[in-house]
């Protein structure tokens, strides 16, 4: 239904006594005669019932901010998107802020509106637009305009759709959104100053009517004599004048302190009747609307309260060391939490400390800190984050309580958004992005932080507190979800800081999970503990748990498997080395061998039988039956491709002056190869060559020269020193100096080109350094930030900043360099590469899984200065590179236009090992008959779980909340197989997207098409994440259709053959590791988004009988649970 005319109000909880009189003067002068939206920002549970009882009725219509299409971080935002929700359903708005009243109806403005104008009243005397505001238009800096105030805001959607496009667009870019609204930064003081710089923008002063300020907004604020004074009151309306002047007060605005605070009340004493215009309107709702107590309005005791109490527990997470240097992750957070809730939320930090050492809190958190509330506890005792955080939570002040790790990060929207979700009866799990060491995206982080309220957090017998790595934060989310709707989303403004592995399970004195399988475990489980001992090392202290698998673990996540005898017990660790002991009866003790170290029973009741352990281990593993309940021991995840298999072989080379102390990133502290995975060659082109600096390098690389050139001179010139130096290696990094780049980036560089099997590749470039190319910024940030922050992009030019050659592209590149470009210093030196080397055939790439920083100023003095400059003038440089064109004439492709476009989407396909006439039969069809590059993925197998081993942790009540049964085993396996490959890709899957298919698919004609079909299905079904090319079995429900495919709006069974997007990869990870449901009823998610087609026709058949999950319910129908 289409409204002519509508009011539209944007309140949060703390100002819902200003909206309950906001309301109520509506109902005062139209009654029920016209639409009121309330836009809704965190409005707890009792606010919003009470809505339904207000005196307008079914005039009122409620929009919640979470259902927007685009989510607002506040109640700025909130306003400025609010529009483009409505612009279908009204025609006129009258946006009101909640501090405001009417004291008339507005018709008369209203009919201003429609034809054509936007009225609001002035605010002050103008605005004179600064050189900061170039960034709109460099126009609009210089010219003054009225300035208007969008709290009172009357104008036609559908003759400005455009000011309400952008002024939506800008919520997401404005200088106080999250992140600062990088890349725009967009200024202005609030909405208002955004909505006065578009109307600028939009050349909109002739349609702009400004009304009086003094009675319609007052926003020049009560100064001394200005009050307002009620003339007549008839039933609910009041006739007011302003004073002095006798003018009518059309609006009445609270600006400053707000009316119904005590500050306020205090204020408004001498400013005539501006009280008890508000109080009367306000009174309106109160008998049908209830209680302040009953809405959540606090008292002034509780108004001293933080509005959010922050716990954290923490043991030595201030200054983590990595190689040379030192991460202040708790620090970072810290200081991340203050930016957040600067001049917005009013937090209360509670952080439990256990004694850390690594920079002891109180040597710099108060400081820190500052004037926020916060309060420091320590604890004496072993490490236990659960244990922290209860005491956290019982010391806290509100009663809004946001449980975060000591490495995050956060902006507002996250603060904002766990008061919002808390203040609406809900818990929030929040996902975080998990960011890799250099800073850029990794993954998304699932558990870990939570927000609830004090009572849910009681109810749910607080966090287990565990003093092994892992599982009580799985447990705490399923018992709050069990008690209050719990909230589980994507915060973008929430990042998990990088740090080494082996740093999640440091400072437990138990194996990693070792009580979370502890807990509920059942005699049917296949893994079982046997026993555990105390174990004593000169370097760590703590339990080492043994199973019934076979497999043992101990703390700081190291895992492997046993032998025992009544004699001796040897440990075969899986990193490599093996412990053995001896038992010595005399101490009642395990005794290393060559070490100081021993391992002893906890108590005399534990000395152990050890024929009866061993006699009970091979009971539990001769077990013939699959049990009902899986309970699995969670072994490590396997690494990602770009950091799995052996390294080819690898030469690092740099030119480096006196100002390349990035180099220390890579290189090492020797030239042994035992400090990293590939080989290095340094030339020295600085003034200092008997220096430490320069005999430093000399000492770490294993080629060194002095030679003063630009990067690729050098580089020549030190292969005429070595002439078979090529001949060793399959790869050759070149890499600037002032790049900072780890061994571990450097190896998935040389992995992601050999895996997609390019020439020459360069890591892609953070926006917060210099971008010197469009395409060579890193995808998901900067002005690229839609993109998803991964896969390649092929091109004919890379920059010369860190390209990575394969050798015989290396060769036939500084052939042409020796032939027509040795004069080269820089400028020029990739296009040269483009007229070497680029073939359509096998392109360049650049690599958006991997991001590098090219810093805009250089260490040390004169930050801006160039080493390269000195060396030759940019004039020269640009002269050199002129006459190497002219030398090379028309006889090499030379072009300088920048080409890019996508690889073809990936094909991986799913498959047991052993199952191998399945693997020749989709070689023969798909790889020889259609052509198709597709690579097989070891498939989970369900062995493995009656074994008792999983990548993944699996619950049978979290199954039976989803679908009302347990999984069976099939459907395990077969989500485990689907979660490993989706995690594998979603590093390589770009804007193409991916196909993963299982093993028992079979082409039909048309087949051939398959790459174009989806091409042209995706781009015509916006919204669409994942697109199944196999023929239906059953049946399912259709939907919009593009000719290529048909959106589902409820789908069939299967994941038999399926393209996904990156957003779709993301999605369906995030829905299969939670082990709630099979791997192909997340369509039915999908479908709920409209995010799921099929393609009609199809391109592939499949036999349903002959999979895991078919042979499962061979003969039956497959039950769900709707």
């Amino acid at each position: 239904m289409e409204y002519a005319r509508a009011f539209v109000i944007v309140s949060d909880d703390r100002y819902f006594p200003g909206l309950q009189a906001a309301l109520g003067s509506i109902h005062a002068y139209y009654g029920q005669e016209i639409r009121v939206f309330v836009v809704g920002h965190g409005l707890t549970a009792p606010q919003v019932e009470s809505l339904k009882n207000h005196p307008l009725g079914s005039a009122i219509t409620l929009l919640r901010t979470q259902d927007f299409a685009s989510r607002p971080s506040g109640c700025w935002e909130a306003k400025q998107l609010c529009l483009s929700e409505l612009v279908a359903s009204v025609r006129t708005v009258c946006l009101m802020d909640a501090d405001l009243i009417l004291l008339s109806r507005v018709d008369d403005i209203f009919e201003l509106a429609e034809q054509g104008k936007i009225i609001s009243s002035r605010d002050g005397e103008g605005m004179q637009f600064g050189p900061e505001y170039q960034v709109y238009s460099p126009a609009l800096v210089g010219p003054r305009q009225d300035y208007i105030n969008s709290g009172f805001l009357i104008f036609d959607l559908r003759q400005h759709w455009d000011l309400v496009a952008l002024w939506s667009f800008t919520a997401r870019f404005a200088g106080y959104s999250p992140g600062k609204g990088w890349p725009f930064a967009f200024p202005g003081h609030g909405d208002q100053g955004v909505f006065n710089a578009l109307l600028a923008l939009q050349q909109k002063s002739d349609f702009l009517h400004a009304l009086p300020e003094n009675t319609w907004c007052n926003s020049a604020g009560w100064k001394e004599g200005r009050k307002v004074r009620v003339t007549h009151q008839e039933g609910n309306r009041l006739s007011v004048i302003h004073e002095p002047g006798g003018e009518q007060q059309r609006v009445l605005h609270s600006s400053g302190p707000k009316w119904w605070t005590d500050e306020g009340r205090t204020f408004f004493a001498s400013a005539g009747d501006v009280l008890r215009c508000f109080d009367a309107m306000r009174k309106i709702t109160e008998p049908t609307m209830g209680s302040n107590k009953n809405l959540g309005i606090s008292s002034p005791e509780e108004r001293s309260k933080p509005a959010l109490s922050v716990c954290v527990a923490i043991k030595n997470r201030s200054k983590v060391s990595v190689g040379l240097e030192s991460r202040e992750l708790f620090p970072n957070c810290i200081r991340s939490l203050l930016s957040a809730s600067a001049g917005g939320l009013k937090i209360e930090l509670v952080v439990v400390d256990f004694q850390s050492d690594d920079w002891p809190l109180e040597e710099w958190f108060s400081n820190l800190v500052g004037d926020v509330a916060h309060q420091l506890i320590t604890l004496r005792e072993p490490f236990s984050r659960g244990r922290g955080l209860n005491v956290a939570a019982s010391a806290a002040r509100s009663d809004r309580l946001l449980f975060l790790d000591a490495d995050m990060l956060v902006d507002n929207s996250v603060l904002e958004r766990a008061y919002e979700v808390v203040n609406s009866g809900r818990v929030w799990l929040p996902i975080c992005e998990c960011v890799k060491s250099d800073g850029t995206f990794d993954s998304w982080g699932f558990l870990g932080n939570v927000a609830c309220d004090r009572e849910v957090w009681n109810a749910a017998g607080q966090i287990p507190e565990f003093y092994s790595w892992g599982g009580e934060d799985n447990l705490f989310a399923d018992r709050l979800q069990s008690i209050k709707p719990g909230i589980r989303e994507v915060s973008l403004g929430f990042r998990h800081q990088w740090h080494p592995e082996s740093l999640r399970h440091a400072y437990y004195i138990r194996p990693a999970q070792s009580d979370f399988f502890r807990i509920d475990q059942q005699a049917t489980s296949p893994v079982q503990q046997l026993w555990r001992l105390s174990a004593h090392h000169p370097e760590w202290q703590g339990e080492i748990q043994f199973f019934t698998t076979g497999r043992m673990g101990r703390p700081g996540g190291m895992f492997g498997s046993f032998q025992a005898s009544a004699e001796q017990l040897t440990l075969h660790w899986d990193s490599g080395h093996s412990d053995t002991f001896r038992w010595d009866s005399t101490v009642q003790r395990y005794v290393h061998d060559l070490l100081d170290f021993w391992l002893e029973p906890f108590t005399s009741l534990e000395s152990m039988d050890i024929e009866r352990l061993l006699n009970r281990q091979v009971e539990a593993l001769s077990l013939e039956e699959t049990p009902k309940s899986f309970k699995h021991l969670t072994i490590p995840l396997p690494d990602l491709l770009s950091r799995r298999d052996l390294l080819p072989r690898i030469l690092v080379f740099s030119s480096v002056g006196d100002r390349g102390i990035a180099v220390n990133s890579w290189l090492g502290i020797s030239s042994a190869r035992q400090d990293r995975p590939f080989d290095t060659a340094i030339v020295y082109y600085g003034n200092y060559p008997t220096g430490d600096w320069a005999q430093g390098l000399r000492a770490r690389s294993c080629y060194f020269g002095r030679h003063r050139g630009g990067k690729i001179q050098n580089l020549s010139w030190l292969i005429k020193q070595h002439p078979t130096l090529l001949e060793d290696y399959d790869y050759v990094f070149v890499l600037d100096d002032d790049l900072r780049i780890t061994p571990d980036m450097i190896g998935r560089v040389v992995r992601t080109a050999r895996e997609f099997d390019l020439p020459i590749c360069s890591p892609s470039h953070d926006w917060r350094g210099r971008i010197s190319w469009l395409h060579m910024g890193a995808r998901g940030s900067g002005r690229r930030a839609a993109e998803p922050p991964a896969g390649v992009e092929l091109t004919n030019f890379v920059e010369v900043t860190c390209p990575l050659f394969e050798t015989d592209a290396l060769r036939e590149y500084l052939n042409h360099f020796l032939w027509c470009g040795s004069e080269l210093t820089g400028w020029g030196d990739d296009w040269l590469m483009t007229a070497a080397c680029f073939q359509e055939s096998r392109p360049f790439g650049v690599l958006h899984n991997i991001t590098i920083c090219n810093p805009k100023d250089r260490p040390g003095p004169n930050p801006q200065l160039r080493e390269i400059d000195q060396l030759h003038a940019v004039e020269e440089r640009l002269t050199a590179w002129k006459r190497v064109k002219q030398r090379l004439g028309g006889r090499l492709p030379v072009t300088e236009e920048v080409r890019t476009w996508l690889p073809r989407p990936r094909l991986r396909c799913v498959n047991l090992p052993r199952a191998t006439e399945r693997r020749k039969k989709i070689t023969c069809e798909w790889i020889d008959g259609l052509g198709f590059p597709i690579k097989f993925f070891p498939a989970f197998d369900r062995r493995e779980l009656e074994k008792g081993r999983s990548f993944f942790q699996y619950e049978d009540s979290a199954a039976i909340n989803k679908i009302g049964r347990p999984l069976t085993a099939g459907e395990i396996a077969c989500a485990s197989s689907h979660a490993l490959v989706i995690r594998e890709e979603m590093e390589f899957t770009g804007p193409e997207g991916v196909i993963i298919l299982e093993d028992d698919v079979t082409p039909r004609w048309g087949a051939v098409d398959l790459f174009e079909r989806l091409k042209t299905a995706a781009a015509a079904l916006p919204g669409v994440e994942a697109i199944a090319c196999h023929e239906a079995l059953d049946s399912w429900e259709r939907g919009e259709s593009c000719g290529e495919a048909v959106r589902a709006l409820s789908p069939p069974w299967g994941t038999h053959i399926t393209w996904y997007s990156h957003a779709g990869l993301c999605r369906a990870y995030e829905s299969l590791i939670k082990f709630d449901q099979p791997a192909d009823w997340i369509w039915r998610e999908f479908c709920s988004r409209g995010a799921y087609a099929l393609l009609d026709p199809p391109i592939a058949q499949h036999r349903g009988d002959s999979t895991y999950v078919g042979n499962d319910f061979r003969g039956m129908v497959r039950p769900y649970r709707e």
